[in-house]
């Protein structure tokens, strides 16, 4: 519990809370994701509505959405390195409590021990090449 001298209430530390209100003022693409995952839109609405011809971005932002929703961190090392990167911006621009803060440095550094496993850099590697030869 984090104390609030100003009115003499308790308020409690809900990082999803917090967290949904940093993307509901995020007017980047991401935000926008968000905003439309909340109104039920598929990806091809979100891809038509942002002018896209594929809806395959969707996916990817979803996939940071959820890190930072849900601290489910990717299994592609490409999307844990994303949405670490994101992680990072908001340490740098937006101002977040304490808590917060000290709970998107470990997602940020899970998403990094993910985004350098190079095993997991192998099989992706590896899958890729076994798609596009088929």
């Amino acid at each position: 519990m984090i104390s609030n001298a100003d009115d003499g209430q308790q308020s409690q530390y809900d990082r999803r809370a917090e967290v949904e209100a940093i993307l509901a003022g995020d007017d980047t693409l991401l935000g926008r994701v968000y905003r439309y995952d909340l109104e039920g839109r598929t990806p091809l609405e979100i891809a038509e509505e942002e002018g896209n011809a594929s809806p395959g971005f969707v996916y990817g932002y979803r996939s940071t959405l959820k890190a930072l929703l849900d601290e489910e961190i990717p299994n592609s090392t490409n999307l844990a390195l994303a949405a670490a990167r994101r992680v990072r911006k908001w340490l740098k621009t937006v101002p977040v409590r304490p808590e917060l803060r000290a709970d998107l440095q470990t997602l940020e550094q899970k998403l990094m021990s993910k985004a350098d496993n190079v095993e997991a850099q192998l099989v992706e590697a590896e899958d890729a090449q076994g798609f596009g030869g088929r």
